[in-house]
């Protein structure tokens, strides 16, 4: 019997085991050939917007994922351009600034998605510039940085979109920089590293908190530029780049953005102009080159941040200075630079067909949902505070709300009165932990 019950138990625990790990990889094509893309995600799509393909004037390219359904639509943006920066908010996305330098054209056209209406329309930065960093949270938009080679201008200004009064607002650096990198979490959006037209590589760290309205200041471990960045749960991760020496770096640099303290970490290939986004705990950092574009890497690099353990994978076809977004249970990064250094029109979706029973918890004293059934507003109860994505799907997995807050009071509330009548599950997730509990709208 108690061998029985061994035998029992280790199959148990290679169960579970294999529950953390099932992963897989598909591709897709996008529109176009192109690489200096954006992207990032917002409501049920994955967008990615502008870049550069075989020839020197770049395409209004647009290419739409939908998480739901798992299918693409292509569209334009307002104007072709290249080294553009994108970042989302709730159903809000925009993408800012860009070049042409077939023209020797700088833009400060912002394109603005809406994923409730599924409508676009056009906006302005403050100053036009390209090879800026964009990031958000809770109801701010930031794109922050960038350059005008044709001018001779490093930019500082971070231009502050407001999605709740829809109005503009500016602030600075404290240095003017470009090819910085930007994410989010815990109520802060920070943007680190770059360089300027002088040459000069840098360290610096400029923190807004998103409550108060203030900046303040840090350092990275190492100055550099084409670094990557992503948020997942309370952390803030920046890896990679060039150094002051234009060697390339395997360092991260992870800021904890709740507890204001700092950690370093390591890839497992040096490497810059890669693309990063997270997913259901998971904190990926994809592609890359060395600087003078000789290397092009198909290196995957993934944290799962339950274990705080890393591990390996490669992409199909290795590139540089392609674009990545993640939301729900999958990663998409698309276009870039192939090893020949051609456009790439090729799309590798990443998706985790299971977290591990550590991951989902569907414990009521852990979450709660009421009234359920719900009418007019509901109130999900949560049993700590910290920072959390809420998602709302129907049961055909598309999302119909979502949000990201800091929440503090242990409850969040929003409005169902919209909703169609149905079931519909209420997702909660710290970028570690995923919440899960059933909504019936009567």
């Amino acid at each position: 019997m108690k061998g029985q019950k061994s035998i029992t138990l280790l199959i148990l625990f290679v169960a579970l085991v294999a529950a953390t790990a099932q992963a897989q990889w598909s591709t897709a094509t996008i529109s176009s050939a192109r690489s200096t893309l954006a992207a990032t995600s917002a409501g049920n799509s994955a967008i990615f917007g502008g870049g550069i393909g075989m020839i020197s004037i770049p395409p209004p390219a647009l290419d739409m994922y939908n998480y739901g359904t798992g299918t693409w639509t292509s569209g334009s943006i307002s104007q072709g351009r290249t080294w553009i920066a994108a970042a989302a908010t709730g159903n809000v996305a925009m993408f800012a600034g860009g070049a042409d330098d077939w023209i020797l054209s700088v833009f400060n056209i912002v394109d603005q998605y809406n994923a409730t209406s599924n409508v676009w329309t056009t906006n302005q930065l403050s100053d036009a510039r390209t090879r800026l960093a964009g990031a958000a949270y809770g109801s701010k938009i930031l794109f922050a940085g960038g350059m005008d080679a044709n001018m001779g201008v490093s930019y500082s200004k971070v231009d502050i979109y407001d999605t709740l009064s829809m109005a503009w607002t500016t602030a600075n650096l404290s240095q003017a920089r470009y090819e910085l990198a930007g994410a989010a979490a815990a109520g802060k959006v920070v943007f680190a590293g770059g360089q300027n037209l002088n040459g000069v590589v840098f360290n610096t760290v400029d923190i807004y908190d998103v409550a108060t309205g203030t900046w303040s200041t840090d350092t990275l471990s190492q100055a550099r530029y084409g670094l990557a960045a992503t948020a997942c749960g309370n952390k803030i991760y920046f890896a990679g780049g060039f150094d002051m020496a234009n060697q390339v770096s395997k360092v991260i640099d992870i800021y904890d953005a709740a507890a204001n303290t700092w950690s370093v970490d390591s890839l497992s290939q040096a490497r810059g102009y890669l693309s990063a986004a997270s997913m259901s705990g998971l904190v990926i950092f994809a592609g890359g080159s060395d600087n003078a574009l000789a290397s092009v890497f198909s290196t995957v690099d993934i944290l799962d941040t339950t274990t705080a353990t890393w591990n390996t994978d490669t992409l199909a076809i290795a590139r540089c200075m392609g674009a990545a977004t993640a939301s729900g249970n999958k990663f998409i990064i698309a276009g870039g630079l192939e090893v020949t250094l051609f456009p790439t029109n090729t799309a590798e979706i990443y998706t985790v067909s299971s977290t591990g029973i550590n991951q989902i918890n569907t414990n009521e004293n852990v979450m709660s949902v009421s009234p359920n059934p719900g009418h007019d507003e509901v109130v999900v109860s949560l049993s700590h505070t910290g920072d959390f994505r809420i998602e709302v799907t129907d049961m055909m997995g598309k999302v119909v709300y979502s949000d990201r807050k800091n929440i503090q009071s242990g409850s969040y509330r929003f409005a169902v009165n919209d909703f169609p009548k149905g079931m519909y599950f209420v997702n909660v997730t710290d970028g570690v932990k995923n919440f899960a509990q059933k909504l019936l709208i009567d």
